[in-house]
């Protein structure tokens, strides 16, 4: 496809899904704290980032 980067927002708590993008070679880039509302409450999300360089 030609990227460059892949990046992927992650509830904190979904460790099922933070637990595949580190397998799959994604590196944990940041914790941002209640960036998100939803369901009546602000969350914290993990952001993950993969590079076209980390799949050589």
């Amino acid at each position: 496809m030609g990227l460059h980067r892949i990046e992927a927002n992650v509830n904190v708590d979904n460790v099922a899904s933070s637990t595949l993008l580190m397998r799959a070679g994604f590196q944990k880039e940041a914790h941002f704290r209640e960036n998100y509302y939803y369901n009546g409450q602000f969350l914290d999300s993990h952001i993950y980032g993969l590079l076209e360089k980390d799949l050589i």
